[in-house]
């Protein structure tokens, strides 16, 4: 039963870390101040990984295809 709790723990710290950063973000894209795009993608990391490093990874494999096609 404690594994569960905790695990609940942790998932709700998460969730609750990705949206404060999201909302700090969107915050920060009319505030001089914050970086709004950076904590935007900072809370997404924390919220979707998964969703987010296939993305990433598919942008690295057309990068590699694009260095390729230049000569590099």
């Amino acid at each position: 039963m404690e594994k569960k709790k905790r695990f609940f723990q942790h998932k709700m710290f998460r969730s609750a870390t990705g949206y404060a950063l999201i909302a700090g973000g969107i915050v920060g894209l009319f505030l001089p101040i914050i970086q709004g795009a950076l904590l935007i993608v900072a809370g997404l990391l924390i919220l979707k990984p998964r969703f987010l490093r296939k993305h990433l990874q598919k942008f690295k494999v057309e990068f590699k295809k694009s260095e390729i096609k230049i000569g590099k």
